[in-house]
């Protein structure tokens, strides 16, 4: 619901106006310092820039092959696909590379152009919606020092062009007449799917209020459907254009991750990463006023009254609440969830201030003294957990940086010095790994390759995979060994061996053997028990594994370990043999048969 600014917060005095204009410099000071500060101790750390995700590889390569082939597909001559999250943010990219190869600076620059500009409109929102500049700036310093907001701004990713689009959203639906917020929701669906949840509170929250209206209210049909023209026909241009590369839609990649993830425990999140996203650092203090807001913001709309917050109540609390239902999943720095952060930091400044107001009325003996130094030091202990934050992302940044550049970046870029340009790599991280190695790549996790999708998860997957192996003519494997193991061959590049192994192997069916997520967890335990002493508890689960799944070299050469350690030499050779039946270049099998041959044990 459209509303003037005085309807919402009052209008600001001389003294607040002047405050006001200090907002937009200290939005962009702030911006820019922390992400940019980032980018720099990184480079210096690892001696190379980075991404703290693989996923931003996948834009670019969607973007590169768009601006050199004007196709939307992940390698040039292969149909196009619905596999960007962000098409939007992918075509701005592909025109970024019309100024400059470099794809990591163009993803920087972008970041942080996107980012500033998400700054100075939240400034514009939360002075509106908070009635002050000064509680204003505590929410702008709230989100742009958040240490996820910050990681995030020079990620690669979508999430500041997805902020922006937010902001001006809500920017709009303050002004008196402000149509505009229709085209910025439907933008932000082109962005990212999740802007539907904004369209949803938005719409909601027109009708509630048209219901509850007071009878002799004029209802102004046109100022109220006005902005929800640009909106459905973007959102209906998002749906056919998904639908024409995907025949879904919605992108791909939402297919793809409800499979990889819609399993986990609602439960776990909720206690996990849904937690760590509203309690960390000085939301820790904050938040809880978050809900208070909402809670009152129920009961104004309920009671017909007034409800400055509602839109904020929406989409803070509705987009948690929306993977908590559909995609109990928040990925790492909680990404998916970041979006909500601006307005629930207004909404806690927000619930602060109706508390603060109560304490007035109810104890006004408090109001004097007790009141502001409680308030204060609550500021200045969520300001400390917030530095801490911002410490933390420094750490996070690098390590996260150097992390997939020695396994994603690296192995993209041997598989490009290694393999002819006819090769073809099954990979379940596709980002760095297709965009350097420029290689045609089938999508073990469905992301780019959409036909994986409705077999994930299910008995056939292996099966399935065999057989579009064969159909794609898959030369080679990229894998990260927790994820996907490759057995009874040896790989022909180590990425990096700890704490993940990432692994380049040629594909040569039958020897080759794709070993199931859980023996190879399985494996792993025994692996563990073995170590720690509990041999015949290792033993057991060992013999176990090699019944379920027998075509798996690793688990037969544990098994001769184990058996070997129990003084069952019979027992480990014929262990043994079956591991040089399955891999006959195994070097470890072949030296123990050797020592076993002379009698050593």
């Amino acid at each position: 619901m459209s509303s003037a600014p005085d309807s919402r917060t009052g209008s600001l005095s001389k003294g607040e106006r002047r405050f006001a204009r200090l907002l937009v410099p200290a939005a962009l000071l702030v911006g820019a310092a922390l992400p940019l500060g980032l980018v720099f101790h990184a480079r210096a750390a690892n001696g190379v820039h980075g991404f703290p995700l693989d996923d931003p590889w996948i834009h670019l390569t969607y973007a590169r092959t768009l601006h050199q082939h004007r196709s939307f597909a992940y390698f040039p001559g292969d149909p196009a696909t619905a596999g960007s999250t962000a098409p939007l943010y992918t075509l701005l990219l592909a025109a970024g590379f019309g100024a400059t190869s470099d794809e990591k600076l163009l993803s920087y620059a972008l970041g942080i152009a996107f980012h500033l500009g998400f700054l100075i409109l939240f400034a514009r929102w939360a002075s509106r919606s908070l009635g002050s500049a000064a509680w204003a700036l505590g929410a702008l310093l709230l989100v742009a020092l958040d240490r996820r907001v910050g990681i995030l701004t020079v990620s690669g990713m979508e999430t500041s062009l997805f902020l922006l689009l937010v902001a001006w959203a809500f920017c709009a639906r303050q002004a008196p007449r402000g149509w505009s917020w229709g085209l910025a929701v439907g933008l932000a669906v082109w962005v990212r799917p999740d802007g539907l949840v904004l369209a949803l509170g938005f719409g909601l929250r027109d009708l509630f209020a048209w219901l509850r209206r007071p009878a002799d209210t004029v209802f102004d049909a046109r100022s109220r459907l006005l902005p929800w023209v640009p909106l459905s026909l973007l959102v209906i241009g998002y749906g056919l254009f998904n639908f024409s590369l995907g025949r879904e839609l919605l992108p791909n990649t939402f297919a793809a991750k409800t499979a990889l993830y819609a399993a986990k425990s609602r439960g776990e999140f909720v206690t996990g990463q849904l937690q760590s996203f509203l309690l960390g650092h000085g939301w820790l203090l904050l938040m809880p006023f978050a809900l208070v807001a909402g809670a009152v913001t129920g009961g104004q709309l309920l009671g017909r009254r007034e409800a400055p917050l509602a839109d904020e109540a929406a989409f803070g609390l509705g987009l948690p609440l929306a993977y908590l239902a559909l995609l109990p999943f928040a990925h790492r720095f909680e990404r998916y969830l970041v979006p909500a952060l601006p307005a629930l930091a207004i909404l806690s400044l927000g619930g602060l201030r109706q508390a603060l107001a109560w304490v007035r009325r109810r104890a006004p003996a408090l109001a004097g003294r007790a009141l502001p130094v409680s308030l204060g030091a609550v500021l200045v202990v969520a300001c400390v957990l917030h530095a801490q934050g911002v410490a933390l992302a420094v750490t996070e940044y690098r390590y996260y940086c150097h992390y997939h550049y020695q396994r994603h970046e690296r192995t993209g870029r041997w598989i490009a010095a290694h393999t002819p340009p006819g090769a073809v790599v099954a990979a379940h991280d596709v980002g760095a790994v297709g965009y350097y190695s420029q290689r045609r790549i089938v999508d073990l996790a469905g992301l780019v390759s959409p036909e994986i999708v409705r077999h994930m998860g299910k008995p056939d997957y292996f099966e399935q995979l065999h057989r579009i192996f064969g159909r794609e003519k898959v030369t080679h494997l990229a894998l990260l060994r927790s994820w996907l193991e490759l057995d009874n061959v040896e790989p022909l590049f180590v990425a990096h061996p700890v704490p993940e192994v990432m692994e380049v192997y040629a594909w040569a069916p039958p020897r080759a053997h794709l070993v199931p997520p859980h023996v190879t967890a399985e494996r792993n335990l025994a692996a563990y028990e073995l170590s720690s002493g509990r041999v015949a508890v290792g033993h057991e689960r060992l013999k176990r594994l090699a019944r379920e799944d027998p075509q798996s070299a690793r688990t037969w050469m544990l098994l001769a370990e184990a058996s070997l350690r129990r003084g069952d030499r019979p027992a480990g050779r014929k262990a043994l043999d079956r591991v040089l039946r399955l891999n006959p270049d195994h070097p470890v099998a072949r030296a123990w048969v050797a020592r076993l041959a002379r009698g050593a044990t």
